[in-house]
């Protein structure tokens, strides 16, 4: 789960979990006008200047610079702008995709969540289920043909719609993709960002200059911008895990061999690969799972 903390007072970068509720001081600003675009929703976007040819280098001064547009740093750019008065930048060249990621949840966390943060999540839920289920059927004498069922819902977030809930009129979106790589902690390999004791300085590839207080890496788990550091004693940090899936979306024609009223988050079974006992064979030592979202019938 996300945690917040008090941190008005810190400079540098901070996890994407972390800078949620900085302090309420708001420190005076001296800003520059820059080149923005503003689109229907309201969102200003502040487009790269590469291949613009005398375009001039602008520069501009935020509390925060979120880097990474995904759901932690839209939530967290949205929240510190609208609930706690920031000024904030959000940086990501790809701020106007979609988001390729397919997003499932617990009803009952999500429900939380939005009693939490009041920001109409319920309504970014596409497909619900009220029941789950699970294949460990092959393994530890379990039954192929046996059954797990959770009564506990699950559901499908809209990502449009999502998106779209988390979009502020508040937050400056710059497009463009930032070049950073630490070598050490806080130490990099070029100019693009450096820290000192007032806040950072982050230059983007486009000349344009963004300085805040703090920087918040929100680009994800492969992050060039965090280096991930033990205390004095300690272990070596592990590598962050990460999860990799492959999905789709299609129409089924006859048998889903699946219950289309439940969602199936793991089907861990491999007796549908014994025509190849090589193949059955690497399925049980390297185990991966099947997980099935029925959406109901097909449009028209």
């Amino acid at each position: 789960g996300q945690s917040a903390a008090a941190a008005a007072a810190a400079t540098g970068i901070l996890p994407a979990a972390v800078a949620m509720a900085l302090g309420a001081q708001a420190a005076a600003r001296r800003r520059r006008k820059a080149s923005v675009v503003v689109r229907p929703r309201g969102v200003a976007i502040a487009r790269s200047a590469e291949g613009a040819g005398a375009a001039a280098v602008s520069s501009e001064e935020f509390d925060v610079v979120v880097v990474g547009g995904g759901p932690a740093g839209s939530l967290m750019a949205h929240l510190l702008a609208e609930r706690h008065g920031k000024s904030v930048c959000l940086v990501d060249h790809n701020y106007s995709k979609t988001w390729p990621n397919n997003y499932g949840v617990w009803l009952e966390e999500w429900e939380v969540l939005e009693k939490q943060l009041q920001l109409g999540l319920i309504d970014c839920l596409d497909t619900k289920w009220a029941l789950t289920d699970c294949y460990f059927g092959g393994s530890w004498d379990i039954p192929v043909a046996e059954r797990l069922r959770l009564d506990r819902g699950y559901g499908r977030v809209d990502r449009v719609s999502l998106k779209k809930r988390l979009e502020s009129s508040r937050v400056k979106v710059v497009q463009e993709k930032v070049d950073i790589e630490a070598v050490a902690a806080n130490v990099y390999a070029s100019d693009s960002l450096r820290h000192d004791a007032q806040g950072s300085t982050l230059t983007l590839p486009s000349g344009q200059i963004l300085r805040a207080r703090i920087v918040v890496d929100a680009t994800g788990s492969e992050s060039r911008i965090t280096r991930r550091t033990s205390a004095a004693g300690e272990d070596p940090s592990p590598a962050p895990g990460f999860q990799i899936a492959y999905g789709f979306e299609c129409i089924v024609d006859g048998n889903t061999h699946y219950d289309t009223k439940a969602m199936t988050l793991f089907d861990y079974r491999t007796d549908h690969l014994s025509f190849d006992p090589e193949w059955e064979a690497r399925a049980q030592s390297a185990p991966t799972f099947m997980y099935a979202m029925p959406l109901g019938p097909p449009p028209g």
